[in-house]
């Protein structure tokens, strides 16, 4: 099971109600009523086949400081309970990792008048009774990292390879001076018939260079293109052997 879908297997609580003292069987897929060491224990176990038993108190006597950053699955406890282990009376689980604590999520039993709800770590941090967030090694090494996203490439920029031939090579070294400042680049070769053949990768500006050429005399032709600039020699000589 991935950190995702355990995240959703906790969150797919909420709304149940709130019961002291509730069992919920591990190979029971839905149960409908827990308290927050129970919701712990079930989710733990159903999940991922984990097992930390007993009431809060248990549970963080269990666990250990979660150190380097937080994960789905760490547990906050709260010391609200004198009678208990330092005083440990209650637990909820993160769901959710953000970049704040008021984006870190968790979901806890909260009580009989709540139920299963979702909460923060910034409203836990906040309560004088905050005792800390924990983690249990046995689901840290069972539970699964969610794949890393798809890598999405940027869409290719809108290019145009403009070429230009003529039999005076003058004519084309004119039109690559003339439109330099307009060019992404520009190249020329002359080809086996003795005809110069001018290509130049143009951005925005492919159709002034165009008008360049014509009005100098040249032969022009236009290509849409998403290619990159590494195969500009490789146009050129495509080009060329066919003029």
């Amino acid at each position: 099971m991935t950190e995702s879908e355990y995240a959703a297997l906790v969150e797919a609580q909420v709304g149940d109600r709130y019961v002291l003292g509730a069992e919920a069987s591990p190979t029971d897929h839905d149960p409908d009523v827990y308290d927050c060491h129970e919701l712990v224990e079930w989710s733990y176990r159903h999940g991922l086949g984990v097992v930390l038993n007993g009431p809060a108190c248990e549970q963080y006597r269990n666990t250990v400081p979660a150190i380097g950053g937080y994960r789905v699955g760490d547990l906050v406890f709260l010391a609200n309970n004198p009678l208990r282990y330092k005083r440990i009376g209650h637990v909820g689980i993160i769901t959710r990792v953000g970049p704040t604590a008021a984006a870190t999520g968790i979901v806890e039993a909260k009580g009989r008048a709540y139920g299963v709800v979702k909460s923060n770590l910034a409203v836990w941090l906040s309560k004088p009774t905050f005792a800390g967030v924990r983690r249990f090694p046995a689901f840290t090494a069972a539970i699964k990292p969610n794949a890393p996203a798809p890598i999405i490439p940027a869409a290719a920029k809108p290019y145009t390879w403009v070429w230009v031939w003529s039999g005076d090579p003058a004519q084309v070294n004119a039109w690559r001076v003339k439109c330099a400042g307009r060019l992404q680049v520009s190249a020329a070769r002359t080809s086996p018939h003795g005809v110069r053949v001018g290509l130049a990768h143009c951005g925005k500006r492919a159709a002034l260079v165009m008008q360049d050429a014509r009005a100098l005399g040249l032969i022009v032709r236009s290509e849409p293109t998403s290619d990159g600039l590494l195969s500009l020699n490789a146009k050129l000589k495509a080009i060329a052997s066919t003029k």
